[in-house]
């Protein structure tokens, strides 16, 4: 896709979706950030897509 960096507030089932899609088409996992309060839902997006999650939205927008 693009260098272009992208974080989701919140990883439910629409972010789940998004950035499955995302990374089918091509976008690095490295370039995909979400933030979510619930530490069980962040290690499944981890482990699931290889992303970087955080607990604070401030931390996940800041984040290279």
């Amino acid at each position: 896709m693009n260098e272009k960096r992208y974080t989701f507030i919140g990883g439910g089932n629409m972010a789940r979706s998004l950035i499955g899609g995302m990374i089918n088409d091509g976008c690095d996992p490295e370039h995909i950030r979400v933030a979510d309060p619930g530490s069980e839902q962040r290690q499944q997006l981890s482990a699931a897509f290889g992303i970087h999650t955080s607990a604070s939205n401030i931390e996940a927008l800041q984040q290279p």
